[in-house]
């Protein structure tokens, strides 16, 4: 089962949350890069507010979400296709290659295991990163796939695997699920 949709796309992280902080910046936009003081300090020093910390959202709000660690492995490979996730009981999920390299993102999109704040960050799941490999070998034809590295990524879900996003405070607003991006 698959959806196409020729004007879809992605983003490169990194690149896009790097290029906002510019461009807010730019705009005259503060930003504290510090333990987070609480809301009411924070509306005391800003006219407008927005929470997006990922992992770390229920430091601001109390929602219906928890923080599970997914583990991603960039295999050597160069895939010029567009980003897909599987219609499957791992949901395995994947992006291009970036521009200048030869590796494509595959991840696991399981819920299975959940992280507490304060918890040291997990290394990525060995079962995990060799189910990436066998789906390499499968949808790639790679008789031996190379991972080049391994991560984890921390991100909110919730039951029905919706965003979450609403007022914070007089002045400001929060946003979850996800990575915080």
């Amino acid at each position: 089962i698959a959806i196409h949709s020729e004007d879809g796309g992605w983003v490169h992280a990194d690149n896009a949350v790097r290029a906002s902080l510019f461009q807010a910046i730019e705009f005259g936009t503060s930003f504290i890069q510090e333990d987070a003081p609480s809301i009411s300090e924070l509306e005391a020093q800003f006219d407008r507010i927005v929470a997006a910390p990922g992992a770390w959202i229920r430091d601001f709000v109390n929602l219906d979400v928890e923080v599970k660690v997914q583990t991603v492995a960039y295999i050597r490979h160069r895939y010029e296709g567009p980003a897909w996730i599987e219609d499957g009981p791992d949901y395995l999920y994947g992006f291009p290659s970036e521009p200048g390299q030869d590796t494509t993102k595959i991840g696991v999109h399981l819920m299975a295991t959940t992280w507490q704040q304060g918890e040291e960050r997990p290394v990525a799941d060995e079962k995990l990163v060799e189910r990436i490999r066998d789906f390499a070998r499968q949808r790639f034809g790679i008789a031996n796939p190379e991972v080049v590295e391994t991560v984890t990524c921390l991100y909110t879900s919730t039951a029905d695997e919706g965003f979450r996003w609403g007022r914070i405070g007089e002045k400001g607003f929060y946003v979850s699920a996800c990575s915080g991006h």
